[in-house]
């Protein structure tokens, strides 16, 4: 949402230019801001006009405007002014409407880009037994908020088999071949913050790598 500092300035300008005053309100009719040529204003007023459901309205020698932001009616503005009062007011609804638009884009541009965030990753195998893998990621907004950290995060696979002979319960379930995986992992969270992760994985038994023989029909008689 829009900084009521940013409306203040911008009504004071058009107050400036228009010669007319300006007096914003929320759609609680709580007062947001108002120039030096304001007058004041009924509360009551504001919620009758809030309630009526009226693009503009006059009550006595001021102008109500709903200002819009898309379908939903953002702010109630209150001008008044020596001459042409409606003119003066549909001028600052034009403004702030169009402000409000302008802050909207840039922020929208600025949370695509602070939430950009890229990974990338290379991985070297070597016989299916060791793998290197290393990693980075890319945060655009820790870098803007210089919180970053270009050290890699590095990780470590090792698989092997092992036999273990003479045991009969590892036997009597196929695990007497087995297969372990040993991993380590190092990353560089921030520039004080290190993680480490260590594992062990163990696979009883081997995979079966021999596709099945399907007989279809004997060729004996």
């Amino acid at each position: 949402m829009i900084s009521n500092t940013i409306i203040q300035k911008t009504m004071e300008e058009m107050a400036l230019v228009t010669k007319a005053g300006y007096a914003l309100f929320d759609d609680s009719a709580k007062a947001v801001m108002s120039t030096s040529l304001a007058k004041s204003v009924d509360t009551q007023d504001i919620l009758s006009f809030i309630d009526s459901g009226e693009d503009h309205k006059q009550i006595d020698d001021s102008f109500f405007f709903r200002v819009m932001d898309e379908d939903e009616c953002a702010y109630i503005l209150v001008a008044n002014s020596e001459s042409d009062t409606y003119t003066m007011g549909k001028v600052a609804v034009c403004q702030l409407q169009n402000l409000m638009i302008a802050y909207k884009d840039r922020t929208d541009r600025n949370n695509f880009f602070q939430n950009l965030i890229m990974d990338m990753n290379a991985q070297v195998q070597f016989k299916d037994a060791f793998i290197i893998s290393i990693g980075e990621k890319f945060n655009l907004a820790e870098m803007i908020n210089k919180k970053y950290s270009l050290i890699p995060s590095v990780a470590f696979l090792f698989k092997f088999s092992f036999d273990v002979k003479n045991n009969e319960y590892l036997e009597s379930h196929s695990w007497s071949q087995s297969e372990m995986t040993v991993s380590a992992g190092y990353k560089n969270l921030y520039k004080t913050v290190h993680a480490i992760s260590a594992g062990v994985d163990v696979d009883l038994g081997m995979a079966d790598t021999e596709a099945p023989k399907i007989v279809v029909w004997d060729d004996k008689e």
